[in-house]
């Protein structure tokens, strides 16, 4: 699986967010926050990273073994937590991080969604190009992602000493974000 498969799949995700209200912009930001705990922990259970660099209440596999209210009541907390970590490269990725998510079920959808995806055949390219691939589909019409979530998977993508296999590709330029007025 290449990273356009995997664009492609995380993108038909998107009628599942926009049923709970988010937009497109928001959309490849909560596919981020969630793409970074999954790779970071697949990376781990592989060998590719000698250990966990997330804290323990902010792994995989606490997400996949909850549900309901807890699931997204259990999520929220890691995001706040994991935004003033003590690690400065996990705090800045998840510096001023939440979700817009109000349906668990949602929540569910998305991590059995990602659950079920091939890392390892994308990894070599870094979470950045995904990210790109993701604001390439983004409709002209709607606004970019946020630029925080943009330096997130850019830091992500650069730190290749517990999310990527290689080193990053640089990435490519994106046109600059429009302020919002």
């Amino acid at each position: 699986m290449n990273n356009n498969d995997i664009v492609q799949k995380l993108w038909s995700l998107c009628d599942v967010l926009r049923d709970d209200g988010i937009n497109y912009s928001d959309y490849v930001t909560e596919l981020v926050l969630l793409l970074f705990i999954k790779m970071e922990y697949e990376n781990t259970q592989s060998g590719v990273i000698a250990a966990h660099k997330l804290p323990e209440y902010a792994r995989w596999n606490v997400l996949t073994a909850l549900s309901g209210l807890n699931l997204l009541n259990e999520y929220r907390a890691m995001l706040l937590k994991l935004s003033v970590h003590q690690d400065p490269l996990i705090s800045a990725i998840y510096a001023d991080a939440q979700t817009r998510l109000r349906e668990p079920r949602h929540l569910e959808h998305l991590i059995k969604a990602l659950d079920g995806l091939d890392w390892f055949s994308a990894q070599k390219d870094g979470l950045g190009d995904l990210y790109e691939g993701l604001l390439e589909k983004t409709p002209a019409r709607q606004n970019p992602a946020p630029a925080s979530t943009l330096r997130r998977a850019r830091s992500s993508t650069a730190s290749s000493r517990w999310c990527s296999r290689s080193t990053a590709k640089p990435s490519r330029t994106r046109p600059p974000v429009r302020q919002a007025s």
